[in-house]
């Protein structure tokens, strides 16, 4: 049997997603981002918690396959709150393909794990 894995964290591109159970003893399974934040549904099964968390809506730059606009989304997202931050257009070269790579490796993975929820990306 295949290990079921979490998918990267569809808020902030962050790889390793967390999966935890919640009471004493576990009552419910929960998958989150410890990088954003984001949490998944509380399940009673923790196959159920992964599979909650992988079957999530497709980014529409996830769908197209388009690594610039994944890119700009992810580091819209983890600049958020900070009160100064350098504009996309405006990043250092090197600054801007660490952000390139890591969208062309959540899109591969995209690719790689099929359809998000059963569905095609439009």
């Amino acid at each position: 049997m295949s290990e079921l894995l979490p998918r990267p964290c569809p808020f902030c591109g962050h790889e390793e997603p967390m999966l935890a159970y919640i009471g004493q003893p576990a009552v419910a399974w929960q998958v989150g981002c410890l990088l954003c934040g984001a949490d998944g549904p509380r399940t009673e099964g923790m196959a159920d918690a992964v599979t909650a968390w992988n079957k999530r809506p497709v980014q529409a730059s996830e769908a197209r396959g388009d690594v610039e606009a994944e890119a700009r989304r992810l580091f819209e997202l983890n600049s958020a709150g900070w009160s100064s931050v350098t504009p996309w257009d405006q990043l250092h070269a090197e600054t801007r393909e660490l952000w390139l790579d890591k969208a062309r490796r959540r899109l591969s993975a995209h690719t790689q794990a099929g359809p998000v929820d059963g569905k095609e990306g439009a």
